[in-house]
């Protein structure tokens, strides 16, 4: 596998992966975002630079919501909260890449989010390839969801 860094920042780091052997390559974004939405924001807009026309996967840390439907107790989720990335993800054609295991994959011991997350782009089914995500069970000694992805080349 040959890594080459294409741009990175505070949130993220954006290389170009390449098989080396089977002659693949794509685009790969590890991201751990800021934990305040104002701060996030550098990143959404990083994002949007960085985005392109290839095969591209996003990885990590986000932390961040999509949806009410990603948060179990606590305060009910606002628009305001879950804007900035819904139009990130809608701007840059991005979505969750299919998942198994765990849905949640923060807690605090009371509230259970999904800010670690799994995305590609529309170009992704261009490798034709087969990939599994899975999120693992939080353990007593961590509070994110351990994560593997295999892609089958």
């Amino acid at each position: 596998m040959k890594v080459e860094i294409l741009h990175f920042s505070a949130q993220g780091i954006h290389v170009q992966i390449t098989s080396l052997v089977h002659q693949y390559s794509f685009t790969a974004t590890f991201i751990y975002g800021f934990n305040t939405i104002t701060a996030r924001r550098a990143l959404w807009e990083d994002l949007r630079k960085w985005g392109t026309e290839s095969p591209w996967l996003l990885l990590g840390d986000f932390n961040y919501i999509l949806s009410q439907d990603d948060k179990h107790n606590g305060e009910p989720v606002s628009n305001y909260e879950i804007s900035d990335f819904r139009e990130c993800c809608s701007d840059l054609g991005i979505a969750d890449l299919n998942s198994m295991g765990c849905h949640f994959t923060w807690t605090n011991g009371t509230v259970w989010t999904k800010i670690d997350r799994v995305i590609v782009n529309t170009h992704w089914s261009t490798l034709q390839q087969i990939d599994h995500v899975h999120f693992g069970t939080l353990g007593a000694f961590l509070d994110h969801s351990p994560t593997t992805i295999q892609l089958g080349f």
